[in-house]
């Protein structure tokens, strides 16, 4: 199981849909949909990066947890809803942190 943070997430996720022996995923403030990320921040695009908003899913039997604070600006919730709306296998749990922004 692992807790990355922020950018963390986003490669823990991508990792995690490669690795087979995976058994959980938290994520917290994680940019889980960069497109939509870098179009929040007036950012180009991230040429040549993997988007886990278009990463396969991961299987059902994986425990999902991905942690968002109600007041982040640099990851809001909308980049994990994104990836929550494009998950076919299982359905990953969002939890919406309140006051709490990115640090």
């Amino acid at each position: 199981m692992t807790w990355p943070l922020s950018g963390g997430g986003t490669l823990a996720w991508l990792m995690a849909t490669r690795v087979p022996e995976t058994t959980g995923a938290v994520t917290i403030a994680a940019n889980l949909d960069i497109e939509d990320w870098a179009r929040i921040h007036d950012y180009s695009p991230l040429e040549g990066s993997l988007n886990p908003a278009l990463a396969p899913a991961l299987l059902p039997a994986v425990d999902q947890q991905h942690c968002v604070g109600g007041r982040d600006a640099n990851a809001p919730p909308s980049v994990v809803r994104s990836r929550r709306s494009s998950v076919t296998i299982g359905s990953p749990s969002a939890v919406r942190l309140g006051a709490v922004f990115h640090a």
